[in-house]
This record gives structure tokens, C-alpha cells and sequence, in this order.
């Protein structure tokens, strides 16, 4: 179990071959679905993040973002990460990828989408898009109008 140093811990009980078995569970399921990634968001009003905390172990109540490509790593982003949560992220989730985020939902959705080389025109599959409030919502729509977006809850229920 590890623990912080003021004591509070975060063990889940699973193990990393846990989390690589669900990984490779949303993959296939991705495969099948025929999308490029799958984009997990989590608002601060959900507590736990379930679907978040469900591939990462990380759930603050906070915002919070996984990008799982099809092809490549997931990619953890948290706005508690930003400001206190680095080192607690680190520890908790077994995502490697982890950044701040700093700028706004879409921006980050985007800016990861570069990174991981998917294309405009790439289909995306969201989980969570329906606890935004809406002025987030809109930044993602507009952000990702050049990509196609299916709800893709289903794949973790």
C-alpha cells in the first residue's frame, strides 16, 4: 500500500496486470467500434470519477480527462495536477503520461490528439461529455468539430 506523507492512501487492492487486462479490454472493444481513441472526462461534481478512476485509479474531484489511443499509452490529465496533486498522481495512477491541465477541456483534448498523431477526421469515441456544464461543452464541441465524435459510454459500462 503506499502512502503520502500525511498518511492517506489511495491503494485500490489491483495490481498494474489489473489495469493492463482492462486496457487491453477498451482496445479491443475500441477495435470493434472502429475508433481512433477514446476521450474519459470527469467533472468535478462526480466523486469518485468512476469511469476515470476505473482505468487509472486516479479520481480527485476535479476535472479530469484519460485519452486512451488505440495505438500508444494513455494519457492522464487533471486540473488538480496543476495546482497540488503532481506527486499524489504519480503515485496513485499507473498512467505514465500525466499532465496539468492548465488550459481549457478542448484545448488539451487537442493538443493530446497532436501528440498521439491522430489526424482530423479521426473518430473519437467520449465517456462522461454529458456531466460538462455547458460553456465546457461547447469549448469541446468547437475544439473537436474537425473530428468524428461517438458517445461511447457503453464501452466501459
Amino acid at each position: 500500500m503506499k502512502k503520502m506523507e500525511s498518511s492517506f492512501t489511495w491503494d485500490s487492492g489491483l495490481d498494474k496486470t489489473e489495469y493492463t487486462n482492462r486496457l487491453t479490454g477498451i482496445k479491443n472493444a475500441m477495435k470493434a467500434q472502429d475508433l481512433d481513441a477514446i476521450i474519459i472526462y470527469a467533472s468535478p461534481n462526480e466523486f469518485p470519477a468512476s469511469y476515470i478512476r476505473y482505468i487509472s485509479n486516479w479520481g480527485l474531484r476535479d476535472t479530469s480527462l484519460v485519452i486512451i489511443p488505440l495505438r500508444g499509452e494513455p494519457m492522464l490529465a487533471s486540473a488538480a495536477v496543476a495546482s497540488y496533486a503532481y506527486a499524489f498522481a504519480k503515485e496513485t495512477s499507473w498512467i505514465q503520461t500525466i499532465h496539468p491541465l492548465k488550459t481549457s477541456v478542448g484545448d488539451t483534448i487537442v493538443n493530446s490528439l497532436k501528440q498521439f498523431k491522430l489526424q482530423k477526421g479521426a473518430t473519437l469515441g467520449v465517456i462522461g461529455f454529458n456531466s460538462m456544464i455547458h460553456p465546457e461543452y461547447n469549448n469541446v464541441t468547437q475544439a473537436t468539430r474537425s473530428y468524428e465524435i461517438q458517445d461511447a459510454t457503453g464501452l466501459l459500462d
